[in-house]
């Protein structure tokens, strides 16, 4: 797991174009960071066309990328809490950004239990963050 600071994106998952989503951030050949903004898939042709906004600069961009072509997606930590009597771990929401830590530590010293972390892309689906990886107890 990449040790950074709470709210910070780190871009360290190949992902295919047609696991593309809207708002989802991610880099691509030119050396910049871009979030999604807009897709379209063309079954037809297996491509993806893809609107982006530039994090740094705001300009858009529209890329025309095969189902194959592999993108690095926009990482972050998200925090859970795992507990002797429950059988998963109980994430914390990643809207709460840099607070999750605190969130989850804070609720540690009220009923116990073990601060984990795991990687996610932020909003990557209807329901919000898409895991990449398995819990792990964090530092």
């Amino acid at each position: 797991m990449n040790p950074l600071p709470d709210g910070e994106t780190w871009y360290d998952v190949e992902l295919p174009a047609q696991k593309l989503a809207e708002g989802m951030p991610i880099y691509y050949e030119e050396d910049v960071y871009v979030t999604v903004t807009a897709l379209i898939f063309d079954e037809d042709r297996h491509r993806v066309i893809a609107q982006t906004r530039g994090d740094d600069d705001g300009r858009k961009r529209v890329y025309d990328l095969a189902y194959d072509t592999e993108v690095y997606a926009g990482i972050i930590t998200q925090y859970g809490i795992a507990r002797p009597d429950h059988r998963d771990v109980m994430p914390v929401h990643t809207k709460h950004g840099a607070r999750a830590r605190r969130m989850a530590l804070s609720y540690i010293a009220r009923r116990g239990g073990r601060l984990m972390a795991r990687p996610v892309i932020p909003d990557a689906t209807d329901y919000g963050a898409k895991p990449v990886g398995e819990f792990e107890p964090a530092p």
